[in-house]
């Protein structure tokens, strides 16, 4: 399956003027694919595979005043210029493998998966840095493995 959507996120500020928001990625795109297989010697059992694929526009945010903030010490934005600035767009996958065991009252389901699997880094925010006298920009990389057992009656 693939879905892709086109958008402008925007608000009105108190001075009137129209400024993106935070989240104005423009676009994204997903290719979803799985592929299940009946296993077992009665071929109730169930081996699924599924990923999804997403591409989309990066977060707006507001510059940051490098004069003003090593003279403040911390950071300090150009909010006259709030949210005029985007970050690179992000490609991210999440994965999942399971195993489902259908039984005549009752099925039992296993399943691992993997949010951000490609170890996209998420822009977290600013921050000063003290020894270089420089504003930072901050990024993290969560990649959630999860595993499930789940009981159906």
């Amino acid at each position: 399956m693939v879905t892709s959507s086109l958008f402008r996120s925007q608000y009105k500020g108190g001075d009137g003027i129209w400024r993106d928001t935070r989240y104005n990625r423009n676009y994204a795109f997903n290719f979803l694919i799985g592929k299940e297989w009946q296993t077992g010697k009665t071929q109730k059992n169930v081996l699924g595979l599924n990923a999804r694929f997403s591409f989309q526009g990066g977060d707006h945010y507001t510059p940051v005043n490098p004069v003003a903030s090593e003279k403040a010490q911390e950071t300090v934005f150009f909010e006259s210029r709030a949210f005029s600035e985007q970050f690179s767009p992000a490609f991210t996958c999440h994965f999942t493998a399971s195993y489902k065991i259908n039984k005549a009252r009752s099925a039992h389901e296993i399943a691992l998966k993997v949010i951000n699997a490609t170890g996209y880094e998420e822009f977290t925010g600013f921050q000063y840095n003290h020894r270089t006298h420089r504003v930072d920009e901050g990024r993290e990389a969560l990649i959630l493995p999860n595993l499930s057992y789940k009981i159906e009656f």
